[in-house]
């Protein structure tokens, strides 16, 4: 259950955080505690609600195949940006902090058969500084391997939060013998500033659970961690 703590509290918290340099094991231990943030909603009243009952946006990378993905201004968006369900809007190469990332299997009907097939896809929660967006990208197992080099650029850097860093988010044209389709790129970038990483670390310890344990639609049928072994060399 989660506690409300007082703001004397969590100044002293965040005083103590500052003289540890706000590293991140320490950031990480103290959301943990529920002493940086508070894992429920921080509305008086609403603290042991569950925020993986709130609606996130969704995006998507829009492919060739994509039909009637129209922007708010009417317009077509365009193929290999990131389409934003609650304002329709299309961007090309946003800047977002990956807070989660996580796959699950997702069951579809073959277009040719109309039989249910089941395929894994990727879920990213992301979060955009410059409008304070929180989101899930769900992207297909053509973007493993874009997603496998971010985990790889996070090794190199020594990272023990995914969200200690920014990310742009982009696409490149793949053509092989199934056509031609986007997939994403993850480029880390600078290290987020003190107080842009606590906050990452209060909406990471607020909204994970969402990706953690609600379904992305009723034809979710498994949730669980990323696998590294499980992305592929090259796109499927």
């Amino acid at each position: 259950m989660a506690t409300k703590i007082s703001e004397q509290e969590k100044k002293d918290i965040e005083e103590s955080t500052e003289e540890s340099e706000l590293h991140p094991a320490a950031v990480g231990l103290a959301v943990q505690h529920n002493e940086l943030a508070v894992p429920g909603i921080n509305i008086q009243g609403l603290e042991e609600a569950d925020p993986a009952t709130i609606p996130l946006p969704f995006a998507r990378l829009v492919q060739p195949t994509s039909k009637g993905v129209k922007t708010s201004e009417g317009e077509e968006a365009p193929v290999g940006s990131f389409f934003f369900s609650d304002t329709n809007t299309a961007l090309e190469s946003p800047i977002i902090v990956i807070l989660k990332g996580k796959h699950g299997v997702k069951t579809f009907n073959d277009m040719t058969t109309g039989e249910p097939v089941q395929k894994k896809v990727l879920a990213v929660l992301g979060y955009i500084p410059e409008t304070e967006k929180v989101f899930i990208l769900t992207l297909s197992v053509m973007s493993f391997n874009g997603f496998g080099h971010f985990m790889a650029q996070l090794k190199e850097k020594h990272a023990e939060a995914c969200f200690q860093y920014q990310t742009t988010i982009s696409s490149h044209l793949v053509e092989n013998d199934r056509g031609k389709f986007y997939v994403a790129d993850f480029n880390l970038g600078e290290e987020l500033s003190d107080e842009l990483y606590v906050k990452a670390a209060e909406l990471y310890a607020q909204y994970q659970s969402v990706v953690s344990t609600k379904p992305f639609d009723e034809k979710i049928e498994e949730v669980s961690e990323i696998d590294p072994n499980d992305i592929p060399a090259e796109p499927e």
